[in-house]
């Protein structure tokens, strides 16, 4: 078999990082299985770049009921959708609380003609979601859970004020990390995932520093806006290090299979320093204008994979991500515009690269 054949092979037959974990137990000790084996190993190494990398999707975008604005997705299963969302968007926005799509899957199906079937779980604002271990969690100023199997509520958590919590990220065996907001300055709790009562509080920042959170095996990666950059914590809240790239404020962190997905967040406007200040020092550039509008693929190390750029396929004026998830194998993207009729009402979309 010619090395082309087998890089074709691996490409169309095997799936995810299957072979790998295989190779790393394999304990072959007969010479020549020793190296067929480790051939294999190396051309599914070399390959993986080629086998994984975002791709455009030949499915049309899937528009969301008028004037939708998704705040964040996140999967339930491989059929359901969770959406966090809002009417509106800006100061006129008024609440809509947290949604279900169960059959999202056929939705993105190009063959299929379904339409989105949803439910409202909770009429309650929701601007972060997180799920897991039978529970979805849904951040809107307070904290509650929801079971996954009929979307009642479990347990809620009010800040104490004039306190908000902002952003979520579960620990698949863990705490469930929030952001704590006061007018001034936040910090990172740790909250127990089944009372949400606090365990841990740690960090100090700037209101407004944090932006997306993201578990990475026993880790915290949380987006940092005034040096636009990723710092890492471990789960009892010690700084590890920190992550910078060409990437502008890390607003939406994803994880997914050793792969770490980065979404800008959409600033026009110039960054502040650590004193609340304009950064006068900061250049002007294209840079800023593309937040926004590409997915940044990096390592749980830092180094850049891949750079996918949106723009071909987001079709009205002012269009811009807000918000992803991995869902069905695909990397979910969610937009959004202002429309030309209302500056505080939007148009909402979704559509599905292959790749990750």
């Amino acid at each position: 078999m010619t090395r082309e054949q087998l890089q074709e092979l691996m490409h169309s037959v095997l799936f995810f990082d299957l072979l790998a974990s295989i190779m790393a137990l394999l304990d072959v000790k007969h010479r020549q299985a020793r190296r067929v084996c480790s051939t294999w190993h190396a051309e599914w190494w070399a390959t993986d770049t080629v086998r994984r990398g975002l791709r455009r999707q030949v499915s049309p975008p899937v528009l969301m009921p008028h004037d939708t604005h998704v705040n964040d997705i996140i999967a339930l299963d491989d059929e359901r959708l969770c959406l966090a969302s809002t009417r509106g968007m800006g100061a006129g926005a008024g609440a809509d609380g947290m949604r279900v799509i169960v059959n999202m899957h056929a939705i993105l199906d190009p063959s299929s003609d379904c339409q989105p079937l949803t439910l409202h779980c909770s009429h309650q604002p929701s601007w972060r979601l997180a799920a897991g271990n039978g529970r979805i969690f849904s951040c809107g100023g307070d904290i509650r859970s929801y079971r996954v199997t009929d979307y009642s509520m479990v347990a809620a958590r009010a800040p104490s004020a004039p306190f908000s919590f902002f952003g979520l990220a579960l620990a698949p065996v863990g705490p469930l990390f929030a952001v704590e907001r006061m007018e001034e300055r936040e910090w990172i709790v740790a909250l127990d995932p089944g009372t949400l009562e606090t365990r841990l509080t740690f960090g100090d920042f700037q209101s407004g520093a944090l932006h997306g959170m993201a578990v990475v095996g026993k880790e915290l990666y949380v987006g940092h806006e005034p040096d636009c950059s990723i710092r890492v914590f471990s789960f009892t809240g010690e700084p590890l290090r920190q992550i910078t790239g060409a990437f502008r404020v890390p607003h939406v962190l994803r994880y997914f299979m050793r792969r770490l997905y980065l979404l800008e967040y959409n600033d026009e406007l110039p960054h502040l320093d650590e004193n609340g200040e304009v950064d006068e020092s900061e250049e002007v550039t294209a840079e800023r204008y593309l937040a926004g509008t590409r997915v940044f693929v990096l390592t749980p190390e830092g180094d850049q994979l891949q750079v996918y750029d949106l723009r071909p396929q987001l079709q009205r004026p002012g269009e811009f991500v807000f918000a992803m998830n991995v869902f069905g194998g695909q990397l979910l993207i969610a937009t959004s515009s202002r429309s030309l009729d209302n500056v505080n009402s939007t148009v909402d979309s979704m559509f599905a690269l292959s790749g990750v």
